[in-house]
């Protein structure tokens, strides 16, 4: 008999234990399980390089886009000025056709009904006016009748309404054509002084001497102002003092 060596006989005893490829079982499929997510710190970073210029330096094409709306993005100065005065414009011219429209509606008598007091009673009620700002708008378009150049200028948009509310505290036919020149070049709250101060001094041009020398000594002053209020003002002797307090 001829000696087997000990790995032929190892080799062929495992491959005698072996089932064949036929008899082996049919293994289940592993159940497919979600690829582990790995950690922040080791997935890779973006392939394009960050960039550690600020925003501003960047190149135009570099910087991110702005996903707001077009008006809503911020606007320069300039632009925001010029659409400012637009408006402001639009605006007055707005205010003419209001007064324009008022002004014929006062004359048709189209606020009188039951319960309505006046022109201005109506405006309150009817637009939301204040019982101030609705005398006033009441008072400037009936003004405007007589004030031809004044009307005009402010039809073109030569002067805001403001300008006009102080030009016809004061203006007459005689006199429209200074104010107007003095509005052109002049600020509203400049229009407003002078304004006032030329009816303090028609005031006491109409005043006698006798009653001026009077009011000197007295050292009393009263005047109305354009919001319908009357201020007073002066020195007097303490019991006239006391008579007025008591008053």
């Amino acid at each position: 008999m001829f000696d087997t060596p000990v790995s032929a006989e190892t080799d062929s005893a495992e491959t005698a234990s072996r089932p064949l490829a036929s008899e082996q079982p049919a293994s289940r499929p592993a159940a497919s399980q979600p690829p582990a997510s790995r950690p922040l710190e080791s997935r890779p970073s973006s392939s394009r390089p960050s960039d550690p210029r600020p925003l501003d330096s960047r190149p135009a094409d570099s910087r991110p886009s702005d996903p707001r709306p077009a008006d809503s993005r911020k606007k320069c100065p300039d632009l925001l000025a010029n659409e400012i005065t637009t408006l402001a414009g639009h605006l007055n011219a707005a205010q003419y056709r209001f007064l324009k429209l008022l002004e014929e509606f006062d004359r048709e008598q189209g606020w009188a009904g039951p319960g309505v007091r006046s022109l201005a009673h109506w405006l309150n009620w009817k637009c939301g006016l204040g019982d101030l700002v609705a005398r006033e708008k009441v008072r400037v378009a009936r003004a405007l009748r007589e004030l031809p150049l004044i009307d005009a200028a402010f039809e073109q948009g030569e002067v805001s309404y403001s300008k006009v509310r102080a030009m016809t505290r004061a203006a007459t036919p005689e006199n429209e054509t200074q104010l107007l020149n003095i509005a052109r070049h002049g600020t509203a709250a400049h229009m407003e002084r002078l304004v006032r101060v030329y009816r303090r001094c028609r005031k006491r041009q109409d005043t006698s001497p006798i009653e001026t020398e009077i009011r000197r000594e007295e050292r009393f002053y009263c005047f109305e102002e354009d919001d319908e209020t009357m201020v007073l003002g002066g020195r007097v002797s303490v019991e006239q003092g006391r008579l007025l307090m008591k008053a």
